[in-house]
């Protein structure tokens, strides 16, 4: 039996500062992400340079 599909209104309210916060919080993401991105490269650099025994 289908679920009878119901609307639901939100109503969002931006605080004071919002803006600011949410940018910050996205450079810090990407900050992150590149910093674990170079981490990785450098693994695989090292693990390139390394002799097969």
């Amino acid at each position: 039996m289908k679920r009878k599909e119901q609307e639901i209104n939100v109503v969002v309210t931006f605080t004071e500062g919002y803006r600011q916060r949410f940018t910050q919080a996205c450079l810090d993401q990407l900050s992150k992400r590149k910093q674990a991105e170079q981490g990785m490269w450098a693994l695989k650099q090292e693990a390139e340079a390394r002799p097969v025994a």
